[in-house]
Parts: structure tokens; C-alpha cells; sequence
């Protein structure tokens, strides 16, 4: 980044994990935030979505977020932000992922 530049990263909660994401000067929606933190949850070949779907709603501080607002107007360095995936049922995704 250039001198001045921010670089935010967010603490995204997804399930039982946090995991921390640069997200650069934050150009990026909370929807894209939400789709690398369920991507990433699944530390072993990023394919989270198969198992937990898409992010329905995103959190910040308990209060729900307008997905299509930028990371860097509603977060700082450092924001922890839960990711409410569209499929939820933890046990069956866990079964599901440790079956390949």
C-alpha cells in the first residue's frame, strides 16, 4: 500500500471459527466479506460454500449490516464481524467435510 494508504482487516466470525481477513482499503461490499469468511472457513481447500452456502446476514456489534455497504464504512482495523450463513445445520456440514 501506498504511504498513507489503510489497511483494514476484519475478524470474521463464521460458526466456531474467526478468521482474519485483509481486506486492503476496504473497496470491497460486507457481502464479499461474507462469501471469503464462509470460503475460508473451510481452512482445508476454501470451499466452505459447499457445506454453509452463502452469508444471509452479517452482524457487527449484534446489530444486522446492509450487505451492500463497503467494509471500510462500517469497519476499522481490527472490527469483528459475524457471518450468518444461509445453511446452518454445523453437524451436517462438519460430517459432510470430513467424508472426503
Amino acid at each position: 500500500m501506498a504511504p498513507g494508504k489503510t489497511n483494514i482487516k476484519v475478524h470474521v466470525h463464521v460458526l466456531e471459527k474467526t478468521i482474519v481477513i485483509n481486506c486492503g482499503a476496504g473497496a470491497q461490499r460486507l457481502r464479499w466479506l461474507g462469501i471469503v469468511g464462509i470460503s475460508r472457513w473451510d481452512d482445508k481447500d476454501f470451499r466452505g460454500y459447499q457445506y454453509l452456502g452463502v452469508p444471509e446476514t452479517i452482524f457487527i456489534d449484534g446489530v444486522e449490516q446492509d450487505m451492500g455497504a463497503t467494509v471500510r464504512d462500517v469497519c476499522t482495523d481490527g472490527s469483528e464481524v459475524t457471518v450468518r450463513p444461509s445453511i446452518r445445520d454445523y453437524d451436517a456440514a462438519m460430517e459432510k467435510r470430513s467424508k472426503r
